[in-house]
């Protein structure tokens, strides 16, 4: 329905006070009366309260969940200037991490970017180190059984 003024039993505005949505009936998701002066409807209600802006709201909505999405995607394809190629060996990894570093104190990388970089390109060496170690262990259990081997004799 469209907003009254209360009965006359009940407190009444004084003329110079600002009507709220929720003076009108306007309740937020807590449960609280909403306290929005803006866009007061016809009903009293604020836009997001009003059932007549419903449609419009949801559209509101939507347009800007879109936007933010965009926004967001636009932020993750980005790569800033002089960014180096994805490290392959460790001396990469060294060089990237010291452009991360650089990056981020002139400002061109965002300080979250770089420590979520620098967290990424931690583990990307330390599984390089690994793979280095698992190899040099094969080299190492293959001489040792080939040491293990029993020799002929000579007499």
């Amino acid at each position: 329905g469209s907003w009254t003024w209360p009965e006359s039993s009940e407190v009444r505005p004084v003329a110079d006070e600002t009507l709220t949505c929720g003076d009108a009936g306007g309740v937020k998701a807590d449960g609280s009366p909403c306290g929005s002066v803006l866009g007061i409807q016809e009903s009293g209600l604020c836009r997001v309260h009003d059932p007549e802006c419903a449609q419009e709201v949801q559209e509101m909505r939507q347009a800007g969940g879109r936007a933010s999405a965009k926004k967001k995607q636009g932020a993750r394809a980005a790569e800033p200037e002089g960014c180096p190629p994805a490290p392959s060996t460790l001396e990469d990894a060294t060089k990237f991490a010291s452009w991360i570093t650089r990056a981020v104190a002139i400002g061109v990388l965002h300080p979250r970017v770089g420590h979520e970089a620098s967290f990424a390109l931690r583990g990307f060496m330390s599984l390089l180190e690994k793979r280095d170690l698992l190899r040099e262990i094969a080299a190492l259990r293959a001489e040792l059984k080939e040491a293990q081997r029993p020799r002929p004799r000579v007499a």
